[in-house]
């Protein structure tokens, strides 16, 4: 009688580790004229098959990744604003020489400065307004690109 529970235990204790031990979300199976497999997603293991007719990852969740570049023609207008912040001028340097529209807004939305340019450098004298932050808007004819200014 001992040999035989000893028996169950050894053959059950085979069984279960030859069994899934993953955590799955979702499963099937799935048959057809070549056969027939089992599948799960969300396992984190995989066994590696390979036999002269083909390769199998046994247990492998393949995972599909779809994503949307977005930006990559877009414009840069702004190439650098230094020092920001600042105490009393900004430098303002762009990424190509065409015109462009520099409008600097304050807190409440209200335009203080409107400049244009097509310098691929200019500079904003800052030293009449008071400490705060600013919205500064650069506008060419595709594209608008804000950068906040702090004055101290």
């Amino acid at each position: 009688m001992k040999t035989i529970n000893t028996t169950l235990l050894f053959t059950s204790l085979i069984f279960s580790s030859l069994g899934q031990q993953n955590t799955v979300s979702t499963g099937g199976e799935v048959s057809g004229a070549g056969g027939s497999a089992s599948f799960s997603v969300g396992q984190i293991d995989y066994i590696n098959n390979t036999a002269f007719n083909g390769k199998i990852n046994e247990g492998v969740q393949q995972p599909y990744e779809f994503y949307q570049e977005v930006g990559l023609e877009e414009e840069i207008i702004i190439s650098a604003v230094y020092p920001n912040p600042t105490k009393d001028v900004i430098q303002i340097e762009f990424e190509n020489a065409v015109l462009r529209v520099i409008n600097l807004y304050d807190q409440q939305g209200k335009l203080i400065l409107k400049n244009e340019t097509n310098e691929k450098y200019t500079s904003l004298d800052l030293s009449k307004l008071a400490k705060g932050t600013y919205m500064l808007e650069v506008q060419n004819e595709n594209k608008t690109q804000t950068i906040k200014l702090i004055k101290n």
